[in-house]
């Protein structure tokens, strides 16, 4: 018995497109995780990194939600758009079957990684300034 199943993407998005949009959504929170590992575990300076948190600060004072949208909101747009990329649907009429495949876009799993990761230091970095560390 011969099944034909018609696959179709469950979200339009190319995994180029997918990797390009969750480096540029990446990028911030990892130059600011990476700017205070420098300063507080390392007690290393480096300009340029302290430049960009000072100007994340003024940014950040000037419109409020800014810090959320870059750290909580970013990653996990980044993570859904590398999963829709990875993830394929299909359906079956006749024997009323949902295929759910998931295609090893290395690439992609890997930005899926890093926007856990990122999403995971955020709250740790969120519940250390929260107690005051």
């Amino acid at each position: 018995m011969i099944r034909t199943v018609k696959s179709f993407r469950y979200f339009a998005v190319d995994d180029r497109t997918a990797v390009r949009v969750s480096s540029v959504l990446l990028a911030i929170p990892f130059l600011f995780l990476l700017e205070n590992t420098f300063e507080y575990i390392l007690h290393a300076d480096f300009a340029l990194l302290a430049y960009f948190t000072e100007m994340f600060k003024t940014l950040d004072r000037k419109i409020v939600f800014m810090g959320p949208l870059l750290f909580i909101v970013g990653p996990i747009i980044a993570g859904f758009l590398n999963v829709f990329s990875v993830v394929t649907l299909g359906y079956d009429s006749k024997q009323k079957i949902v295929d759910i495949k998931i295609h090893l876009k290395w690439l992609n799993l890997f930005f899926l990684f890093i926007c856990i990761m990122s999403l995971t230091a955020s709250a740790i970095y969120m519940i250390l300034a929260i107690n005051g560390f």
